[in-house]
């Protein structure tokens, strides 16, 4: 298990610990082989299935390499960022949450075969992608997760992903909730999903209460529009994509409202970059790029203290 300890904060009321743990399926197979390859070319994997291969040797080596590596520092910088106005004990309290990017798409697999969009509008999973959402399932388990509450994104890819990984009727003790902070940053045809009339119908297991009928991204020539096909018809003929401003605020929206819950361990099924902008903007991790169904830990946290901002003391220790 490979695993790199951080610390890291939030702006805003929430100030987040960070164990980044990389896990590897029952079969042998690496999903989180990409990571590395994408943060090495500092460059976004353009919504692939990301799946690279590597000899043991050079895992081995990357393995001594991490474990040699200095503990990370925190900027001083963002370190008052963490501060909690009228706060005065050093105690803390967290919740477990688990992202799981989705198995892979149809997209996926039509876009790696001539990297242009395929024009597929809320792709589904191919057989392989049913198969690494059961896998996500597995490793899930085998974490200990004891899932209290299931978040996915309104994409049929995320929420195909959930369903498979964790069948409701399995764990109808638990809610199911469809989140639209958590789509995917839209920027390609996949992005692009289905109504909450449509998606109801197929999945009456899950709760849309937070869910408008047109729930992604909008233009503001579509501003209003209820059709799906007007945004699917607009981006075919002109494309466009949602500003970064956007996504950083619904993330933020996310993990108040989870954290405002009662509930202590939480699974996010959803996508490559909404994870890797929650954990470069709100852990201090960039360049997190996960493969299809790969699934990373981390510690939600209020810290409780606002004395002089040194948060050093709350580092985490290594989660095995």
């Amino acid at each position: 298990m490979d695993k790199l300890k951080v610390l890291g904060v939030s702006a805003g009321v929430l100030a987040v610990t960070y164990c980044y743990l990389k896990y590897k399926s029952s079969r042998g197979e690496t999903p989180g082989a990409c990571v590395e390859q994408a943060a090495a070319s500092n460059s976004k994997p353009n919504k692939s299935s990301q799946t690279v291969t590597r000899t043991d040797e050079e895992q081995e080596q990357e393995q001594e390499e991490e474990e040699e590596e200095e503990p990370f520092v925190i900027d001083p910088a963002l370190m008052a960022s963490a501060q909690v106005q009228g706060a005065s004990s050093t105690n803390t309290s967290t919740k477990r949450l688990f992202f799981v990017r989705h198995g892979q798409s149809q997209y996926n697999e039509l876009y790696e075969k001539n990297w242009k969009d395929p024009m597929l509008f809320d792709a589904d999973l191919t057989t392989k992608g049913e198969s690494q959402a059961r896998e996500a399932g597995e490793v899930l388990r085998s974490m200990g997760a004891n899932i209290e509450l299931c978040i996915t994104s309104p994409l049929t890819r995320a929420i195909r992903t959930c369903v498979l990984a964790m069948p409701p009727t399995q764990h109808d003790h638990i809610p199911y909730v469809v989140w639209p902070e958590s789509r995917e940053t839209l920027e390609a045809s996949c992005d692009i999903g289905s109504s909450v009339t449509e998606l109801s119908k197929k999945y009456p297991a899950l709760s849309f209460e937070q869910c408008p009928e047109i729930w992604w991204h909008l233009p503001d020539d579509l501003k209003g529009n209820d059709d799906p096909l007007a945004s699917r018809e607009y981006f075919s003929s002109n494309g466009y994509c949602e500003e970064q401003s956007h996504v950083e605020e619904r993330i933020q929206v996310m993990l108040n409202r989870i954290w405002e819950r009662p509930e202590k361990s939480v699974a996010v099924f959803c996508h490559a970059d909404f994870i890797n902008e929650t954990l470069a903007r709100f852990f201090n991790q960039p360049d997190k790029w996960l493969a299809n169904g790969e699934v990373v830990e981390v510690a939600l946290a209020k810290l409780h203290d606002s004395t002089h901002g040194d948060y050093s003391h709350h580092r985490p220790s290594i989660m095995q």
